[in-house]
């Protein structure tokens, strides 16, 4: 790394306009001059540009402001490797600082920025890995603050000897060592693999030797057997032959046994006559059965039609529809009921919720009023710590400064001669403020932390309150809807009750259509009864024509089988015989065959 350019604003001891140091074209730099001139301010300048620190400060670099300035600047251009990088740090007292790391194009006031890192600890990690140091290494090596000289020459070998090989490049040569490493146990890979091969190609060998032997043997067999090739020749042809005639005689045997298998049995024969003419008895039995209950039905249906007059049945009829209506009228009515005991729960619960979310906002709204007084209270506390720590840092600069103040000597604030030394200055301790204002501002946070909360909460609970609000005139319109409709229902009640009442001449009409339904059912159970007995006659006699329709069409199946049996025989069926008798002939003229 060769610095180029340093260039400093309110940096320690430079107050004012940027003081611009130019290093370019100079191989060897010395800085001297009076005590308390800003020698070491120029070097601690360029550890802070590259690293964020100085060896003396390395925590609280706020303090390396100057103590008339709110913020200062730092920036350093430097080589490294042929390429140009610029380094950029601000402070400020209150604030967050910035730090920026580019590589520009060329060593140009107006150069173009081709990269460039912005954030600190990446803006570190960078400078470590382009220098090859850290900043212990760099503090040991390259910029020994007076008395540190000695802990590079105590450090272990280790230590030592990582930093000259970071500082002459010796680094390299390990790197050079485990790529060597790599490339040996590569080939160690390539020749363990080549290995390989060469014992399979002498498997191969082996397993050729003993093909060749199989071949000549395979050879041999075939010489042999074309010497036998005429006498097999001839037993083939008399195996043909044997096999044609078998084939032939199979044949034969399968057709007889298919003919066979087309031949009905004779007990089958004999059964279905017999089943032929049961049926036709069944079904002349079911045709007088349902002739005999049709006209017990008819009697029946007379009877019943005769039990009353058309205008009893009509309006038996509507008072049975108007009594069907009256239930759902009266389970209207209990539905309605139930309606109107869950409105009245639900406003009762409601009311209750709306009390209980009105005791929590005001609960919520003084519970945020004190969490905001409370908040600005820490507030002030942190102002108030603030100011202190400025103070205490201004009272700690200005007794650094007393001793190096000399009489006759500039004073590097004001730049005059000092007449007298100032009164002894006691350095007040920076760490109690620091610490007193980090307490304040981590109670500012708590108290600002617990203002938010209780605020969120407060308007939870107001959010809640309006629910619980609208919850509340649904249950009220809710009542009064079921209200309205339990009176509803019960008007409908007593309007069908006057309209039975009316139709069927009574006071108890319940009790009048009780009896008239008996009787009416009574005789229609009668009727019921007589047609459930032609239903079950009809039914018999179509399962009978249905069973002589099956007889005739099987009878008719054994007569085709007969006649295609005769077919493949070469004969005609006996004709004028029963079924019976053409089974027999039949089966006589197979076994001939």
């Amino acid at each position: 790394m060769r610095p180029l350019e340093l260039r400093l604003r309110n940096f320690r001891s430079y107050f004012g306009p940027d003081a611009v140091f130019d290093f370019r074209e100079r191989q060897l730099v010395g800085i001297v001059g009076p005590i308390g001139s800003g020698k070491s301010s120029i070097l601690d300048a360029i550890a802070f540009a590259l690293y964020g620190k100085t060896p003396s400060v390395a925590r609280g670099t706020k303090a390396l402001i100057h103590q008339r300035a709110d913020d200062a600047a730092v920036a350093l251009r430097f080589e490294v490797d042929g390429q140009v990088w610029e380094v950029q740090r601000m402070l400020r007292r209150k604030g967050q600082s910035q730090h920026a790391l580019y590589r520009l194009e060329e060593d140009a006031p107006d150069a173009d920025k081709i990269e460039q890192v912005v954030q600190e600890g990446e803006v570190n990690t960078r400078i470590a890995d382009l220098l090859g140091l850290d900043f212990d290494a760099f503090g040991r090596s390259v910029l020994l603050a007076q008395g540190r000289f000695a802990d590079f020459l105590t450090a272990p070998p280790r230590e030592r000897d990582k930093v000259l090989k970071g500082v002459f490049g010796y680094d390299r040569v390990d790197r050079m060592r485990e790529v060597a490493r790599e490339m040996a146990s590569l080939a160690d890979v390539d020749a363990q693999k080549v290995t390989v091969k060469v014992d399979h190609l002498a498997e191969l060998e082996r397993e050729n030797t003993v093909r060749r032997t199989e071949r000549d043997e395979v050879a041999e067999r075939l010489a042999i057997l074309e010497k036998a090739q005429p006498e097999v020749g001839r037993i083939d042809a008399a195996e043909e032959e044997a096999r044609a005639r078998g084939e032939a005689l199979t044949k034969r045997i399968a057709d007889l046994d298919d003919i066979a298998e087309r031949l009905p049995e004779q007990s089958d024969a004999d059964q279905l006559l017999e089943v032929a003419a049961a049926v036709g008895e069944q079904r002349a039995t079911a045709a007088a059965q349902l002739e005999a209950a049709q006209l017990r039905s008819e009697e029946a249906a007379a009877g019943l039609a005769a039990l009353m007059s058309a205008g009893e049945r009509e309006a038996i009829d509507e008072a049975v529809r108007a009594l069907a209506v009256q239930t759902g009228h009266v389970e209207a009515r209990s539905e309605a009921r139930d309606r109107e005991r869950g409105a009245l729960d639900r406003l009762t619960a409601a009311q209750g919720e709306v009390a209980d979310r009105q005791d929590r906002v005001e609960k919520a709204e003084a519970t945020s009023t004190t969490a905001v007084e409370a908040f600005a209270r820490t507030d002030a506390v942190v102002d108030g710590a603030e100011e202190a720590y400025h103070q205490a840092s201004h009272r700690n600069m200005a007794a650094t400064l007393k001793f190096d103040l000399k009489v006759g000597a500039a004073c590097p604030v004001c730049e005059r001669d000092v007449a007298d030394l100032p009164q002894q200055v006691v350095a007040p301790d920076l760490e109690i403020a620091a610490d007193g204002l980090a307490e304040a501002k981590r109670e500012r946070a708590t108290s600002e932390q617990e203002r938010s909360s209780a605020q969120g909460a407060h308007e939870a609970a107001r959010t809640a309150l309006v629910a619980a609000g609208a919850r509340l005139d649904e249950a009220t319109q809710d009542v009064t809807n079921a209200t309205a409709g339990t009176a509803s229902a019960e008007a409908r009640i007593r309007t069908v009750e006057e309209q039975v009442a009316r139709l069927l001449g009574t006071d108890d009409p319940v009790e009048e259509l009780k009896r008239r339904r008996e009787a009416s059912d009574a005789a229609g159970r009668v009727v019921e009864t007589a047609r459930q007995a032609v239903d079950r006659a009809r039914t018999g006699r179509d399962e009978a024509i249905v069973a002589e329709h099956e007889i005739k069409a099987r009878l008719d199946d054994v007569h085709l089988q007969l006649a295609d049996v005769g077919g493949r025989l070469g004969v005609e069926p006996a004709s004028g015989g029963s079924v019976a008798d053409a089974v027999t002939e039949m089966r006589q003229r197979w076994l001939d065959a």
